[in-house]
């Protein structure tokens, strides 16, 4: 390819094109031979190279970002949510961070109160989740304390008032979730009634709106009453409005326009509370912006789900330890599949049908570990394969979809970067 780099030159030199015709050329032909050789790099014929503490996307890493005071327990939390935020993924982000607090999915007051197994969504791993809240949905005081009463049992830190999902089946049909933002004193009533049943601090999270309800003065309004009435005092923010009925959950994540200055205004205003943010959270630069203004934490969400191991950094870069809780994804899994095989192992003896699909539920919290690494979709692809192999075990299906990394990704330690000979990151074609 070079020889005919090069020969290409002389060839555009003796037709009389201009010299730097024939130096563009050549500057095109020596490109492609550096691409031809840099996806050679990112094949598995050759491994890639670490760059520890590397400059990356988020920019050179300091130690921790929060340089703006005493760090708050509640500086960096994972967002409840549907489908996603259950004790498996806990456990694994747990495995990643000893400090972030987490959150339940939201569990039904009514579904506690007429359900006789509430081990079923109450559980937790053991004493390896805290700090941990449970978030409840519903808009009867007695269903609420009922359900309070029944959790006590439970070593949760916090419990948590869901003021602010805007599905049809809870807002609409449920009659709770962002729905009770329109009525303050209601609100106020339900966290006085949870409040009675245990010791523990009860929060809100809600949304700065709802519909048309969406002006400053009406959510400084809506705070000031749920915390005189209810005593709440740690309110977490989604910074957009929700729109009841016309967009789906997905939709109101996006659609609605973010307001941070709504959130940075309540703290200004309400200097005895706390506040927490969320929305539209990607970086370790958006957590230290935020934190910069005031807010007692910020919460993150879809990103902990897409990126969970870019969050492997938290217990250093937010709450400035020595070091982060987790060396390695290779430690990760390993730990992992332990715990998947003892769920399994108490699954096999309470409802066997339920085995194989409890594996499933599990690992596949695994799946997006290495998004945006080298091999990190052939990592997925491989599990996916494996987790539909009658038989396997997790340590079985957990070694082998590793099989498709590299050992260098698989041993590099929290912001550590993968970078190709060049120097360039190749974690974009992963």
């Amino acid at each position: 390819q070079m020889f005919c780099a090069v020969m290409a030159v002389f060839v555009l030199q003796a037709r009389g094109t201009s010299a730097l015709m024939a130096g563009r050329s050549c500057a095109n032909a020596f490109q492609t031979i550096r691409r031809n050789a840099h996806d050679k790099i990112f094949s598995e014929l050759s491994p890639p190279i670490i760059l520890q503490d590397a400059d990356s996307e988020l920019g050179t890493r300091p130690v921790h970002v929060n340089n703006h005071g005493p760090v708050s327990d509640h500086a960096f939390s994972v967002a409840p949510m549907m489908d996603y935020t259950d004790r498996h993924f806990r456990y694994l982000l747990r495995l990643l961070s000893s400090k972030a607090v987490l959150y339940t999915e939201m569990v039904g007051a009514s579904t506690l109160v007429h359900n006789p197994d509430i081990d079923r969504w109450l559980r937790l791993s053991d004493d390896v989740e805290n700090p941990v809240v449970l978030q409840l949905g519903g808009s009867d005081c007695e269903d609420l304390r009922t359900s309070v009463k029944r959790a006590s049992a439970y070593n949760y830190d916090e419990i948590n008032l869901n003021c602010g999902c805007p599905s049809d089946k809870v807002a609409g049909k449920g009659s709770f979730g962002a729905t009770l933002m329109l009525d303050a004193k209601r609100v106020g009533q339900l966290c006085d009634a949870m409040a009675q049943e245990c010791g523990k601090p009860i929060t809100v999270k809600c949304r700065i709106g709802v519909d048309d309800q969406d002006s400053y003065e009406q959510l400084a309004e809506f705070v000031g009453t749920v915390s005189q009435t209810g005593g709440v005092e740690h309110f977490i923010v989604h910074a957009r409005k929700a729109i009841l009925g016309g967009l789906s959950p997905e939709e109101n994540r996006r659609i609605p326009p973010i307001k941070y200055d709504h959130v940075y205004q309540l703290v200004a205003d309400f200097p005895s509370l706390r506040f927490s943010m969320n929305g539209e959270v990607k970086t370790y630069e958006d957590v230290s912006e935020h934190l910069s203004r005031g807010l007692h934490g910020v919460m993150v969400g879809r990103s902990v789900i897409e990126q969970p191991w870019l969050w492997s950094e938290v217990d250093s870069r937010i709450y400035g330890l020595a070091s982060d809780n987790v060396p390695s994804r290779r430690k990760v899994l390993e730990a992992y599949a332990d715990y998947a095989e003892q769920e399994i192992s108490r699954m096999l003896i309470k409802d066997p049908k339920y085995a194989p699909r409890l594996k499933r539920a599990i690992l596949r919290h695994t799946a997006n570990l290495f998004r945006g690494e080298p091999n990190g979709r052939k990592f997925r692809v491989v599990l996916d394969q494996q987790l539909n192999t009658p038989g396997r075990s997790p340590h079985e299906i957990l070694q082998t979809a590793s099989g498709a990394l590299f050992p260098e990704t698989l041993d590099a330690g929290p912001g550590m970067k993968i970078r190709d000979a060049f120097g360039e990151s190749i974690s974009a074609r992963a």
